[in-house]
């Protein structure tokens, strides 16, 4: 009896007081972040500048840390390293995606040459179009 009162009291406790994290998206941003980040991902693995240059909002930095020093840069430099139609060993993978309004945030992880980078990405929805704005990430 106790086992099922515990029970009953930890549905309770999980159906009314947890955010809700899970619910479908009526919106669609959520698959508008979605296609944002398959863009990235298929930019970065397939070679073509021109999807990154679609989804990375006009004047997007990228920054990470080096011998505790802060680096960063400019898309423009970062999209002139993919060689339009070369394939690059990336793979990756969303972790977490938490949007409000008009606003993304958006952690993934890309496996390459043995490593994995973990990215945090912000994005922006204008005119119906979610975009990149910005790129912090590090190695593990």
């Amino acid at each position: 009896m106790k086992y099922l009162v515990n029970l009953f009291a930890a549905t309770i406790l999980l159906t009314t007081c947890l955010p809700d994290a899970f619910a479908r998206d009526k919106s669609g941003d959520f698959d508008g972040v979605l296609t944002a980040l398959q863009k990235y991902f298929d930019g970065t693995s397939k070679g073509t500048p021109a999807i990154l240059k679609d989804v990375f909002m006009p004047g997007m930095k990228l920054q990470f840390v080096r011998d505790g020093k802060a680096i960063s840069w400019n898309a423009e430099d970062y999209v002139a390293g993919f060689k339009e139609g070369v394939m690059y060993p990336r793979v990756g993978r969303v972790i977490s995606i938490d949007i409000t309004n008009a606003v993304a945030m958006v952690k993934a992880e890309i496996e390459m040459n043995d490593q994995i980078y973990v990215d945090y990405l912000l994005l922006l929805k204008e005119a119906g179009q979610w975009k990149i704005t910005n790129k912090v990430f590090s190695v593990r």
